[in-house]
């Protein structure tokens, strides 16, 4: 894949997320993505790379994705 296709998904993302997303890739693969749940939430810590780590931490831990 290339980064224009990454690129593609962290757009996806940012529509419905007042124009911020964030996208994880692992050798050549998407293994999280988010967009800002800062509002939906009202938790102030779930802006859209801290929600990407957090599913980036929980498939390590669940040994899914990584």
């Amino acid at each position: 894949m290339t980064v224009d296709h990454f690129m593609s998904v962290v757009f996806e993302e940012t529509r419905s997320a007042l124009l911020v997303g964030c996208v994880f890739v692992y050798k050549n693969a998407i293994i999280a993505k988010a967009d800002n749940q800062v509002n939906v939430t009202k938790n102030a810590t779930r802006h859209a790379e801290f929600v990407c780590i957090d599913q980036t931490c929980n498939a390590i831990k669940d040994n899914k994705k990584i």
